[in-house]
């Protein structure tokens, strides 16, 4: 079985600001702050600022608890940005994925679950679409970047997210932290995607 948010259209709601800012801001003296070009119509992905997120009606309880494969595309806005999930819970209990901690001049993905979480290095470009995975497979949870394994996390069994907590994109609950911060993904979302069992 296979839950797919296939550009993420059809009862999803994104809540983000509604601006479109030029693709290059000039700042005198400094380098130049690329900018996103303006999303086409065509193109339903989400485009999420501060506070922004997408929640969906998927709950945890329908596919969490055996072996899965959960999947999205995202096109990162700024290099060296803090914390930002891409795929999180709405509700009780702890699970997110995505751009972790600035490590140095690296970009880090990090894993949440439960009150475990691992952060590894990772190459990043900007204003470029790249691929992330977490596939389960018994209590071991692969993270993937582009189809090559990041890391992986041995999970305790503790603090899963709510059978009724439900999918959100961009952030985590309301008031909760990921990898220490407020965190908020800023860039682009698309092509998220579950699949039941645990792929390769």
């Amino acid at each position: 079985a296979i839950l797919l948010l296939g550009g993420l259209a059809g009862g999803l709601h994104a809540q983000a600001p509604q601006r479109q800012p030029p693709l290059i801001t000039q700042v005198p003296q400094r380098p130049p702050i690329l900018r996103l070009v303006p999303v086409p119509k065509a193109n339903s992905g989400a485009v999420l600022e501060w506070s922004g997120h997408v929640d969906t009606d998927i709950a945890f309880g329908d596919w969490f608890d055996k072996d899965f494969t959960i999947t999205a595309r995202f096109f990162p806005r700024y290099a060296n940005s803090y914390a930002g999930p891409i795929i999180a819970e709405n509700g009780g209990g702890s699970f997110a994925v995505g751009m972790g901690d600035v490590s140095g001049s690296s970009e880090t993905l990090a894993l949440q679950i439960g009150n475990q979480t691992i952060q590894t290095k990772v190459s990043l470009n900007m204003n470029q679409w790249h691929q992330l995975a977490v596939v389960r497979q018994g209590n071991n949870f692969v993270l993937y970047l582009n189809g090559q394994k990041v890391n992986t996390l041995a999970w305790n069994g503790i603090g899963r997210p709510a059978n009724n907590s439900t999918l959100r994109l961009g952030r985590r609950t309301d008031g909760r932290t990921f990898c220490n911060h407020n965190a908020q993904f800023f860039g682009l979302i698309d092509d998220v995607a579950i699949f039941s069992k645990a792929l390769s």
